[in-house]
């Protein structure tokens, strides 16, 4: 909304002074909610808001703009960052040396320029606090001496609503919709195991998923979105190579656009039963 305000305003027929005042603060907020990669929530506010911010700036572009940034840390200067015509859209980072710290920004020169702060932590988040649910569980299908040679992985997911989110900064109650938007499931393969290939071609052929990747021993399961229905898959793995002491694995399913929603479950290799050969 405050894109199409921003947007709105800044095609209007006459731009006055108090107009870009105005702007200015609109355009402060819509840059706080942007994160790291340059986008924002979804691809439509992603969409809305940089063609906002685009108008906004081509009425306060001032030629041969020139900054000086400098970064420092107590008294000491850490960086010195040259913005000109010739990298102005270039992003320059630097990583800052010791957190917690205080440090400070000086900009000196003329026109405009973004200088944008990133802290990412990682907390283990509660079922009961997770955007989505998940279980997963695995039986055997085939042994060899007692170890399973194929077992199949059977995975449940839901998407939950009015559920406490964990930001970078702090913790907001947020208000979700009927299902999440595209969700990638993320299985970590167990050593010495890899995913059936038509196994994967069955979950993309029955439209259980759009998609599947597999690298660096991950699978990759694409899901255009996920309701506060359950859903439920399957995926057949077979050994590749004979690895002792098999430890459980992580199953991670989390928003494609906003990654602190997620939700996590363990895969155990499945004992194998007498029976089975």
């Amino acid at each position: 909304m405050a894109s199409y305000v921003l947007l709105s305003v800044a095609k209007g027929p006459n731009v006055l002074e108090a107009d870009l005042t105005y702007m200015a603060t609109v355009a402060l907020w819509l840059v706080r909610q942007q994160n790291s990669y340059g986008g924002f929530r979804t691809t439509q506010d992603t969409t809305v808001a940089l063609q906002a911010l685009s108008a906004y700036a081509a009425l306060i572009y001032t030629p041969n703009a020139q900054h000086n940034v400098i970064v420092k840390q107590g008294n000491g200067q850490l960086y010195q960052l040259s913005l000109n015509q010739d990298n102005r859209l270039l992003v320059q980072r630097q990583p800052l040396p010791t957190v917690p710290g205080e440090y400070s920004v000086d900009v000196s020169g003329n026109g405009c320029c973004l200088v944008q702060s990133t802290l990412r932590y990682y907390l283990p988040v509660s079922q009961q606090n997770a955007a989505f649910s998940l279980s997963v569980n695995s039986s055997a299908d085939s042994c060899v001496n007692g170890v399973a040679y194929t077992f199949t992985i059977g995975i449940a997911v839901r998407y939950e609503a009015n559920v406490p989110i964990v930001y970078n900064v702090g913790m907001a109650t947020k208000e979700v919709e009927e299902k999440s938007n595209m969700a990638i499931i993320d299985l970590k393969m167990q050593s010495g195991y890899t995913a059936d290939y038509a196994s994967l071609r069955n979950l993309v052929d029955s439209k259980v998923v759009s998609k599947t990747e597999q690298e660096n021993g991950h699978v990759i399961l694409y899901l255009d979105s996920v309701p506060k229905e359950t859903i439920s898959m399957s995926l057949k793995v077979e050994m590749g190579n004979r690895v002792l002491n098999v430890q459980e694995a992580t199953v991670l399913i989390y928003d494609y656009y906003e990654p602190d929603e997620n939700g996590a479950a363990q895969i155990q290799t499945p004992l194998c039963s007498s029976g089975l050969r």
